[in-house]
């Protein structure tokens, strides 16, 4: 997912904000956890040239759809966010029609 969002980044470009919402504590932290786990691996990696283009930002919104939507709502209204990466289809239903209506690309996984 990441070196998707890297291939059409050029050097120049400011650097493309991924927001990624897990569940890093609460019951379902081993999730959030193994997921981002997965992410910081894929980020290793990338050559740094790549790392450069993009910045990825973990919260925690402990699989709490209301806590996922504040955080988007935050992170968008801080110019903080271009694109977001969520755990599970509860949270991608919950963001979806606000991503759509900012026009952020949303990446719903597990």
């Amino acid at each position: 997912i990441v070196i998707i969002f890297c291939s059409g980044l050029r050097a120049e470009q400011p650097p493309y904000k991924i927001a990624v919402l897990l569940p890093l504590s609460g019951p379902n932290s081993s999730y959030g956890v193994a997921s981002k786990n997965g992410i910081e691996l894929a980020l290793d990696h990338l050559a740094v040239e790549e790392k450069k283009k993009i910045t990825v930002r973990f919260e925690d919104d402990q699989l709490k759809p209301t806590q996922s939507v504040a955080i988007f709502k935050r992170l968008s209204s801080e110019g903080k966010l271009d694109a977001v990466i969520v755990f599970g289809s509860g949270i991608g239903n919950a963001i979806s029609p606000i991503s759509e209506s900012q026009g952020k690309i949303l990446v719903a996984v597990g």
